[in-house]
């Protein structure tokens, strides 16, 4: 073997064996103890609860199903989000049900127009005289209704959740053959 390789091989290997060493990993903790908090487990779980500590290894929490606290390894952990208070989304509300309002009635005043046959005097006065205008009509009134529902559903308050990087706090390797005739390899360290 060449010096070149041997010295690179001996750094490798060291970096390896020293990257998850205390001093590279950040001591803060990104979450207030006591803070509502919901997380993903990567085996597909989804828990609830407050933060009683966050540390660089793992998540401590309080979850309202058991009594005690429970602590979570971050590698053990997909997502983690943090309630950021509360708020009434009246306006997404009035936006979407007037939307969903107005299309699905466009759509079932097109299928059900059928022309007005009627003989009598003031028979036909307010059917519609087309199908796009039936299509009009069904539009109008649900979205109205779609408006009603829309903005009463977005009074309702909701949490505000935002995602915290937990595992940020850790180093990651990324190992990569060279393209130089395929002798050697690249490492990228990510704090």
């Amino acid at each position: 073997m060449r010096m070149p390789s041997v010295l690179a091989f001996v750094l490798t290997f060291g970096v390896i064996t020293h990257a998850d060493a205390p001093i590279l990993r950040a001591q803060t903790s990104p979450v207030a103890p006591g803070t509502k908090v919901r997380f993903q487990l990567r085996s597909g779980g989804r828990l609830e609860g407050r933060v009683v500590s966050l540390g660089p290894e793992a998540l401590e929490a309080s979850v309202p199903t058991s009594s005690a606290t429970e602590r979570y390894p971050l590698a053990d952990i997909a997502k983690v989000e943090v309630a950021t208070g509360r708020h009434r989304p009246v306006l997404r509300g009035v936006v979407v049900g007037t939307g969903a309002g107005v299309i699905i009635g466009a759509a079932v005043g097109a299928m059900s127009y059928s022309p007005c046959e009627s003989t009598e005097f003031l028979g036909c006065l307010l059917a519609p005289e087309s199908r796009a205008q039936s299509a009009a009509m069904g539009g109008a009134v649900a979205g109205i209704l779609g408006l009603v529902v829309g903005g009463l559903q977005g009074l309702i308050p909701r949490e505000r959740w935002q995602r915290v990087q937990v595992d940020g706090n850790t180093v990651r390797l990324n190992l990569r053959a060279l393209p130089h005739n395929g002798t050697g390899i690249a490492l990228a360290l990510a704090l």
